[in-house]
C-alpha cells in the first residue's frame, strides 16, 4: 500500500488557523454589512425627521410673519356732508368724504403707515386711540392698540369712487404690506 504524505503538523496547524481566520473575517464582514444597513435606515429616518421639522419651522416662521398683519384692520366708508348752498345760492355737490380707519390690534407698532385715496393724500389724520381725536401731522407709526382715522378730500360720489382707499405699512419684522377696505392683504416691495 502506498502512503499519502499529508505534510507535517505545523503546516496543518497553520492551515487550521487560516481557515478559522477566514471564517471569522467572513462573519465580521456580515456583521459590518448589517450594521451599515441599520445605520443607513437610521440616517434615512433622521433625514425624514429633519425634513418634517424643517417644514414645521418654515410654517411657524410664515405664521409669525403674517401674525401681526392679520391683526391690522382697515375700514372705510363714504360719509355725506350736510349739503347746503354755496356761492350764488348753488347747491354744494362736493360734500362726500372717505373716512378710513386703521386699527392696530397687534402687540407691536406698525410703521411707515400711509393711507391714500387713489392718488390723493388724507386731508386730516386723527388719533382716536390711545388718545381721543388728536390731530396728527403725519401718521408714520401707529402704536399697538392704536386707532387712527384718515379723511379724504371732499368730492362727488363719482370722484370718491375713483379714489378707493388703501393703506400700506411696515410690520415689526420689516415686511411691507398693503390692505384695502375689503381686508385684502398683499405683501408689497419696500420702497
Amino acid at each position: 500500500m502506498v502512503s499519502i504524505d499529508w505534510g507535517d503538523a505545523p503546516t496543518w496547524v497553520a492551515g487550521a488557523f487560516a481557515a478559522a481566520a477566514a471564517y471569522y473575517a467572513r462573519s465580521t464582514l456580515k456583521s459590518q454589512q448589517k450594521q451599515i444597513s441599520e445605520q443607513q435606515e437610521f440616517i434615512a429616518e433622521q433625514a425624514e425627521n429633519l425634513h418634517l421639522e424643517r417644514r414645521a419651522l418654515i410654517a411657524a416662521a410664515e405664521d409669525r410673519r403674517w401674525e401681526q398683519v392679520r391683526q391690522v384692520h382697515f375700514t372705510a366708508v363714504v360719509t355725506k356732508g350736510e349739503g347746503g348752498l354755496g356761492p350764488g345760492g348753488r347747491p354744494l355737490v362736493n360734500t362726500a368724504v372717505w373716512v378710513a380707519m386703521v386699527t392696530n390690534s397687534s402687540q407691536g407698532p406698525i410703521n411707515s403707515v400711509q393711507v391714500a385715496f387713489g392718488e390723493d393724500q388724507p386731508t386730516e389724520v386723527l388719533q382716536e386711540k390711545p388718545s381721543y381725536e388728536v390731530v396728527v401731522e403725519e401718521a408714520s407709526t401707529i402704536p399697538a392698540g392704536g386707532v387712527w382715522v384718515f379723511d379724504s378730500p371732499r368730492g362727488t360720489n363719482e370722484y370718491l369712487n375713483d379714489r378707493q382707499p388703501m393703506v400700506t405699512f411696515v410690520d415689526v419684522h420689516g415686511n411691507a404690506w398693503q390692505l384695502d377696505r375689503f381686508q385684502k392683504i398683499s405683501e408689497v416691495d419696500r420702497q
